[in-house]
């Protein structure tokens, strides 16, 4: 599979150098892709995002509580590396009919490795791992409404959804790469706003196994959707305001909603013959976003609620949902004419769940994130910049184990052993970013 999709990269970029034989247009836009166009029907633009980073951990776990009683600390050796963190190859345009587009994005480099038990650091593999991000035909209906069919970007989150090229910091926030955040899917998307573009709409029906998802074996689907208002054009335009592009105060303010009932366990009834199928457990979200900008400064945020049926047990050892509250605020300021400086802040917290047993251990978590970052755009815009973030990503679990008296669980407070395990991530990263 990985050559395949080599092997399609190849003979598309050597496809599109041929191309200028017989189109009837080619070059390259002011700040954009190379482009080749034959009349209005048909183009195809060329376009590559390459981000190389270094990256410093310096980790730690602390324990404590009588319920980690002589559990010795850890202290990890630092660690650094070099990754290429994306390498993407898009080709898009015109299919053919002015009201027909498409979209082929294939990433060259390492894939994220999400945390799948909400203890592990946010890392990224530094193997070389080719994966299809995008994939889609979108077919115009009139000016104001299109559908989109294919692999592309779930509604659900804000930060999500504007390119990783215009991102604020080298890194999405923590809960964008959590493992039941949607990001791309397979599926139809519909997309239409107002005649004046100051409000808008995305309803989306999809598989709910794409690339951000907790898996969905069954034959249920995912809905997502989000509505917004905004002064024309502030949501798509990137996460930071670059100096002489915008002018004035702009804004945007919307919600967003995810709906996925996950497949999980086989189940089987019958005698001989036996009908199988999937335990359904409901997954969904709930989005407040948006953001503040003037000609030098701006600032985004986003609040997410989410729950997962059956994710766990409560304290009386019956199955219960996952509740999990996060939310990010991050803001810059230009202070010269290529120089941005910004902060960010993010935090989550879950009720307590017993995710291992049956009752007799409940846990909250809690993440919190600090980073600060300078960002050096070289020709005043994203296609060539150097980032800086230096910053902590901390984890706490708040840990209850019940005591159990001749096989009945304890009703009282004082009756629990408590404990608390404490993570910590101090990190450098430093990125070089350069596309066109």
């Amino acid at each position: 599979m990985r050559k395949s999709i080599q092997a399609l990269a190849v003979f598309c970029l050597a496809a599109g150098m041929l191309l200028p034989t017989w189109a009837g247009e080619a070059g390259k836009a002011e700040e954009g892709a190379f482009f080749i166009r034959q009349g209005e029907a048909f183009s195809l633009n060329i376009s590559t995002l390459l981000q190389v980073r270094a990256d410093y951990n310096d980790d730690e776990i602390t324990f404590s509580g009588p319920l980690f009683d002589g559990v010795p600390d850890v202290d990890y050796d630092s660690q650094s590396d070099f990754i290429v963190r994306r390498a993407r190859l898009r080709f898009f345009g015109q299919a053919g009919a002015e009201w027909l587009s498409y979209m082929l994005d294939v990433d060259l480099a390492s894939r994220s490795l999400p945390a799948g038990d909400m203890l592990s650091m946010p890392s990224y593999s530094t193997e070389l791992s080719p994966e299809l991000q995008d994939a889609w035909l979108r077919f115009r209906l009139g000016e104001n409404h299109s559908v989109t069919v294919g692999q592309q970007k779930d509604p659900f989150d804000y930060f999500y959804q504007e390119y990783s090229r215009d991102q604020m910091f080298v890194e999405r926030p923590y809960i964008s790469d959590e493992p039941f955040a949607p990001r791309r899917q397979v599926g139809v998307r519909y997309s239409g706003h107002t005649t004046s573009n100051k409000f808008g709409w995305d309803a989306m029906l999809s598989n709910g196994n794409g690339t951000g998802s907790l898996g969905n074996d069954n034959d249920k689907f995912a809905v997502s959707g989000r509505i917004y208002f905004q002064t024309p054009g502030f949501f798509g335009s990137g996460m930071t305001a670059l100096p002489g592009t915008y002018q004035g105060l702009r804004y945007g303010l919307g919600v967003a909603a995810h709906n996925n009932k996950v497949g999980t366990t086989m189940v089987c009834q019958g005698g001989l013959a036996q009908t199988c199928g999937y335990d359904t457990d409901t997954l969904s979200g709930f989005e407040v976003f948006g953001g503040l900008a003037g000609t030098r400064a701006r600032i985004n945020f986003s609040w997410q609620s989410w729950s997962q049926d059956d994710a766990g047990y409560n304290a009386a050892g019956a199955l219960d949902q996952l509740q999990l509250d996060s939310y990010t605020v991050e803001a810059g300021a230009w202070v010269g004419s290529r120089s941005e400086l910004a902060l960010r802040y993010e935090s989550s917290t879950t009720d307590p769940l017993d995710t291992l047993y049956s009752g007799e251990l409940q846990s909250e978590f809690e993440t919190t994130g600090v980073t600060a970052g300078f960002n050096y755009y070289f020709k005043g815009n994203h296609n060539l910049k150097l980032q800086v973030n230096v910053g902590q990503f901390k984890l706490t679990a708040d840990d209850a184990l019940e005591i159990i008296y001749g096989g009945a669980k304890a009703l009282a407070d004082g009756d629990f052993i408590r404990g608390r395990t404490e993570a910590k991530s101090n990190f450098i990263r430093i990125g070089i970013q350069h596309a066109f």
